[in-house]
Parts: C-alpha cells; sequence; structure tokens
C-alpha cells in the first residue's frame, strides 16, 4: 500500500526543487518576465520553464501573456503563492543563523 505524503512533505517537496525558492523570492518582488527569472536563476530555460509549469499547476503561479509582438509573458504569485512568504522567511533567516561567523571565546 502507498503511504500518503504528509501536507509538510507536500510543501517541501514543492519548495525543494531546485530553482523553485529563487523564483518564489524573485516573484515576491512582484511579476517577472520569463528572462528576467532566467537571470536571477541562473538554470537552463527548459529547467525554469518545468519549474514554472510545475508551480502553475500547483496554484502557486500565475502565467499572464499578453497579445503583442513580440510576445510578452509575466508570471506572478497567486493567493496561495503569497501564502508561502512567511515559510520562506523562516527558511531564509533559518539558514542564514548558520552561516553567521561564530565568535571566538577567549
Amino acid at each position: 500500500m502507498k503511504k500518503q505524503m504528509s501536507a509538510t512533505e507536500l510543501a517541501l517537496r514543492v519548495i525543494g526543487r531546485k530553482g523553485t525558492f529563487v523564483i518564489l523570492e524573485t516573484l515576491l518582488k512582484g511579476a517577472t518576465r520569463f528572462t528576467a527569472l532566467e537571470k536571477a536563476l541562473k538554470v537552463s530555460p527548459r529547467t525554469l520553464s518545468e519549474r514554472l509549469k510545475e508551480l502553475e499547476e500547483q496554484g502557486v503561479v500565475s502565467r499572464q501573456a499578453f497579445p503583442e509582438v513580440p510576445p510578452r509573458v509575466e508570471y506572478s504569485l497567486t493567493e496561495k503563492g503569497e501564502a508561502l512568504k512567511p515559510l520562506l522567511d523562516s527558511v531564509r533567516e533559518w539558514t542564514e543563523s548558520f552561516d553567521k561567523p561564530k565568535k571566538k571565546k577567549k
């Protein structure tokens, strides 16, 4: 019998994929075009495209295409995506707490 994933495991699976954390942090600042995300992540267009599609399927990211030439597409966080902000902040703070140089005892 297959074990059902807990909500925490599912959340970590969503934000733990390569590049996803940076995508979410970037989109927290506002709607962003694909090329700007690509530069921020420094990942292949294919990987970025896959992550954005996954996040869109999860209801975390919204994709808006504008009828222009050349085509323009912007990505933004949905309400569900915005709700991840406290979690992302906590993960960042937790990580930064280990990056601080330790004071030497005298």
